[in-house]
């Protein structure tokens, strides 16, 4: 007979580091912009202390590839 395990808390733990991740890396979004930094993977990964490899996998995290092109003045093709 096996048991069901109660994963209940891992899940509610994994969620809250995530939102904590993403309200980190938001703010260093925003921080990069207010002074007008370079924004890149790389730089918006250092500011935030997290991954290049976490930031791409994260869809909404989109956006760095669309302010990174209008600081290059490229215009992302429709």
């Amino acid at each position: 007979m096996t048991h069901k395990r109660n994963t209940t808390g891992l899940a509610s733990s994994a969620a809250s580091k995530k939102e904590a991740t993403v309200k980190k890396t938001e703010a260093a979004i925003s921080e990069l912009l207010k002074v007008s930094a370079v924004i890149n993977f790389n730089t918006v990964a250092e500011k935030a202390g997290v991954s290049k490899a976490w930031l791409y996998r994260e869809p909404a995290f989109d956006r760095i590839k669309r302010l990174r092109d209008q600081q290059a003045g490229n215009q992302p093709k429709a």
